[in-house]
């Protein structure tokens, strides 16, 4: 894996996690207005949408 990631993979830069930040925050703010409480599932979407971004 850690050869794959040097291969492929390229780090952000800090203007990318910002901008990636400002939609995550967005997302799991619009999901909280739907599903009240349940941070925890929040956070698992959130994690999941990184994922598949991340190894996509």
């Amino acid at each position: 894996m850690q050869e794959f990631k040097k291969q492929f993979m390229e780090n952000a830069t800090e203007t990318e996690v910002a901008d990636a930040s400002k939609h995550l925050r967005s997302l799991a703010n619009g999901l909280n207005e739907v599903l009240f409480g349940q941070e925890e599932l929040i956070d698992l979407v959130i994690t999941g949408v990184l994922a598949r971004v991340i190894f996509c």
